[in-house]
């Protein structure tokens, strides 16, 4: 008698076997998304009003998709958007982009279908959620042949407290998902997998190599343990050809890591003195120090940990050495480490039954072990004995790398391949009734092991914005001015789509935007009303709720009060506006307060611009006079427009300098040079400096002078 099955079509009992097939991992990404649901909500249930994390790296990256969908331009653009920095502009960061690419593509076509930049960016969020532990849940069960393994693989590597910091504000470090695919291809290289296994390493190592900068640094760390397991287990074999093999293997793996790398290298070399200029005033000596992993970060629950958080908080707050929660959220969870200890015992102990359980256990220990040495600050002193970290050294060829806290993403995945490990053995040794209810069990502990707290907030703007677009047209300025990076002015920007007005804030370092936001930080000077009218600042928003107390500096005359609303008072720019204003742009660095009211800025290098800005609609002649101080020694300063020579002058300690030049219509910037090199200010500090300029002030015929601090 024929079977129920047989008696089907075949094409009907195909697609059952497909589905059979497929139901394991369909199951693991069921759990994924519920838990990726619930640890990020409401954000499920109101998609487009709240948002996953804190405000900050998260209203940076909405902004920068909105001004790109303004713009009509996709992720490796430089165009200028006039939301930000007016009236100069802000290239968006097309040059830094391409190490981006996988991510921010995405994300901004997303952008364009959904029509609103909050919703594409939690889908991006939630994806990343989903799409992580799902790569570690085909990694270990692939490895383990344990369902149970991997659903535990997955939830250990994709809900970790890191993770879910990253998702709170880092949208390119929620997309894990490439890591693990490459330690699956290399594991299967390994064992001798044929072309397949080669287009995995191809395709997830170029999609790690434009998720994230830092995930070429992932790749180099995970394919060095690769390489030394592969040829370390050669040499111990002592067996030439299988040395041959490991050499040959190895060849071919850095061809293809190297060769997903090439348009990268190729782009920053071609791209380097815009990306220079984008990554000016971001980055620190110090950052090495400020950003490498502590041991007790590994092993202590985080600060937002729902079963020992109040504990913690603490400890981690008095040890926090510069950093901040969330690049120290490290900790890899005790459950975690316990299984992986059980799961290297047992790959040693079985290492002559199963020398492939072995190699792969030596490989995720190897991982571990060159992440942690590769993440600690960049000198470390055992013994009281100073040695270079592996970072000082890597920082050397490649420099914009400045977190190597951030390779927990190598040795947390070290820790939940030995983690499978341990659980498919344990789960082997209880009856199979029983195995779902075993493995059920680990999984909530590692699960409520890992757990945090969670984080979202409201998309909906501060009344205050809904009163500002009620207005007329004009440019506004938000009070206090923020440093570019600041988690209040990438709240500004978020809110510029309510405001709907440019936003002058957001000069970046050594540029004319933040030499005027540095002169400009106190409204209650009495050169800013006339200063902000002549770059077209109608609207200043003061929010009382970021100053000390509440307490927060009025306008000077020349502002009307238009109202309140919640915390933030909205000004009206009434005085009359300079004809023109002048202060020091790109080359010179961040405006320095001296008594008297004054700023004094250092010309970093040999070359620089003065910009000028002229508010009305004719050239005007005008007479610009300052102050300069030559650092170490007498220098020729010459200041140029265009081809012509303005001035020539030999400085030594201070020199008052005069001269006269036409400032056309709108923007634009004379050329200062010095004939001698930059110093440095004191040994060790890596920034050089030549001059020193303050008390620019430009008289106008027919105007009063005007002196921006």
């Amino acid at each position: 008698m024929a079977s129920a099955a047989s008696a089907l079509p075949p094409r009907t009992t195909d697609i059952r076997s497909r589905a059979r097939g497929r139901a394991h991992w369909l199951a693991a990404l069921a759990i994924y998304l519920v838990l990726a649901v619930v640890l990020t909500w409401p954000t499920a249930r109101e998609p487009t009003a709240v948002i996953y994390g804190v405000p900050g790296d998260s209203t940076g990256q909405i902004a920068l998709t909105e001004y790109r969908a303004d713009l009509g331009v996709g992720p490796l653009s430089s165009a200028r958007t006039p939301e930000e920095n007016a009236p100069f502009g802000l290239a968006l960061p097309g040059a830094t982009s391409l190490p981006q690419v996988a991510v921010e593509g995405p994300l901004q076509a997303v952008r364009l279908v959904a029509g609103d930049p909050v919703l594409a960016y939690n889908l991006m969020i939630l994806l990343g959620l989903v799409l992580t532990p799902l790569a570690a849940y085909f990694l270990c069960r692939k490895l383990t042949g344990s369902w149970w393994a991997g659903l535990i693989a997955g939830v250990a590597y994709g809900f970790s407290p890191w993770h879910m910091e990253r998702a709170a504000g880092h949208v390119h470090f929620t997309h894990m998902e490439s890591l693990p695919l490459v330690v699956l291809a290399l594991i299967a290289i390994r064992e001798g997998a044929g072309r397949r296994a080669w287009l995995l390493l191809a395709g997830a190592a170029a999609l790690a190599a434009y998720t994230h900068t830092y995930f070429a640094l992932f790749l180099g760390v995970i394919v060095v343990a690769f390489l030394a397991v592969d040829v370390g287990s050669a040499v111990h074999g002592r067996s030439r050809r299988a040395l041959r093999r490991a050499a040959a293997r190895g060849a071919l793996v850095l061809g293809v890591v190297v060769g997903v790398l090439v348009p990268q290298g190729i782009w920053l070399l071609a791209r380097g003195s815009d990306i220079d200029t984008a990554l000016v005033g971001t980055r620190d000596p110090g950052d090495l120090f400020t950003y490498g992993s502590r041991w007790f970060e590994w092993v202590v629950p985080t600060h937002r940990s729902v079963l020992f958080g109040d504990w913690t908080e603490p400890f981690l707050a008095d040890r926090l050495h510069g950093s901040n929660p969330g690049e120290t959220s490290l900790y890899l969870g005790a459950v975690v480490i316990a299984l992986a200890a059980i799961g290297a015992v047992v790959a040693v102990r079985r290492r002559r039954v199963d020398p492939g359980r072995a190699r792969i256990a030596a490989f995720a220990v190897a991982m571990i072990v060159l992440g942690g040495l590769v993440s600690l600050p960049k000198q470390i002193s055992p013994l009281g004995l100073a040695i270079p970290a592996p970072s000082s050294l890597i920082s050397q060829v490649f420099d914009p790398w400045r977190v190597y806290a951030r390779l927990f993403t190598v040795v947390d995945l070290g820790m939940v391949v030995l983690a499978a490990i341990a659980v498919a053995c344990l789960l082997r040794r209880v009856p199979a009734r029983v195995v779902p209810v075993a493995g059920a069990a680990l999984a909530a502990l590692v699960a409520l092991d890992l757990s945090v707290t969670s984080l979202t907030f409201a998309a909906t703007p501060p009344p205050v914005y809904r009163l500002l677009a009620a207005q007329p047209p004009g440019a506004r300025v938000e009070y206090p001015i923020a440093k570019p990076a600041s988690t209040e002015h990438l709240t500004y920007i978020f809110n510029t789509r309510a405001a709907g007005r440019p936003l002058m804030n957001g000069g970046k370092p050594r540029t004319a935007g933040a030499s005027f936001a540095g002169r400009l930080s106190d409204p209650s000077d009495p050169w800013v009303p006339r200063t902000l009218a002549a770059l077209g600042v109608r609207y200043a928003v003061i929010h009382r709720g970021l100053y000390f107390h509440g307490v927060f500096p009025r306008p000077a005359a020349g502002a009307r009060l238009i109202g309140r609303r919640g915390g933030g008072l909205l000004y009206e720019v009434l005085a009359a506006p300079a004809p023109v204003v002048a202060v020091p742009g790109a080359g010179f660095d961040d405006p320095e307060a001296v008594p008297g009211g004054r700023f004094e800025q250092w010309l970093v290098g040999e070359s620089g611009t003065i910009a000028l800005v002229n508010s009305t609609s004719r050239p005007r002649a005008v007479a610009l006079d300052a102050r300069l101080d030559s650092f170490n020694g007498l220098r020729t300063v010459r200041v140029w427009s265009g081809d012509r020579l303005l001035l020539e002058r030999r400085v030594d300690d201070l020199r008052a300098i005069s001269f006269r030049v036409t400032a056309p219509p709108g923007t634009s910037e004379l050329r200062l040079e010095t004939d001698r090199p930059a110093r440095s200010i004191a040994p060790g500090d890596p920034k050089r400096v030549s001059l020193r300029i303050g008390g620019v002030e430009v008289r106008t015929p027919g105007a009063a002078p005007i002196r921006v601090g």
